[in-house]
């Protein structure tokens, strides 16, 4: 009965943030392994309260603001300079922070400054105010224009990995970053103990780990 008591099953409800494309295998790694779970996963960057709206888990990126809320981190998100191998063909590639202003932009656009770019490299600091000819609110739609070959994007890095090892996109200013943002996993402590929510958080700090981001 005890065993029986501590497998994961029932409904696992899991919030994450739009766009947050490593989550998928995750995912489907986790329905195979567990049959008796079903997972109603909800992406929005839409600030969810886990309590009220009844779910079990939250992938939350950046500083812990909750203390009502029981926090794993599971590894660090940075941005990357991406452009594809057309645009920089016609276009050439920065040299310097300072050149992105000379260059086609596609910013994010959320956020006070979404045309200001704060980037760091060992040690040093750079902040570029860039001229986008698209700003969309989706890095999906950010990634596709890179590919297409609109401009330089400023994408999280697990959103443009795999298209930079497949020479799809290229990484511009290669030395140069976001600065790190801390991702979590975040649950209600009344579901800190619960089989469920234990397995999936575990499978997340394995399959998250940073160099699976980069």
């Amino acid at each position: 009965m005890g065993r029986l008591q501590a497998a994961p099953r029932g409904l696992l409800r899991v919030t994450a943030p739009l766009g947050f494309r490593a989550l998928g295998p995750v995912v489907a790694d986790y329905l195979e392994k567990y049959g008796d779970v079903q997972v109603e996963l909800v992406c929005t960057d839409r600030r969810v309260d886990l309590v009220e709206e009844r779910f079990d888990l939250a992938l939350r990126a950046g500083p812990l603001e909750d203390s009502t809320l029981v926090g794993r981190k599971l590894g660090t998100l940075k941005r990357l300079l991406v452009a594809s191998p057309t645009y920089c063909k016609a276009h050439g590639t920065p040299r310097a922070p300072a050149d992105l202003q000379k260059h086609t932009c596609i910013t994010f656009g959320v956020g006070a400054t979404p045309n200001v770019w704060s980037l760091e490299a060992g040690g040093k600091q750079a902040v570029v105010r860039v001229k986008p000819r698209l700003s969309v609110n989706d890095m999906e739609i950010m990634r596709d224009s890179a590919l297409a070959g609109i401009g330089i994007a400023w994408l999280i890095e697990f959103i443009c990995a795999e298209d930079i090892r497949k020479g799809r996109l290229r990484h511009v200013l290669p030395d140069w970053h976001s600065p790190e943002v801390p991702l979590h996993a975040l649950y209600p402590t009344t579901r800190q103990l619960s089989p469920k929510v234990i397995t999936f958080v575990d499978l997340l700090a394995k399959r998250l780990r940073p160099s699976d981001l980069s």
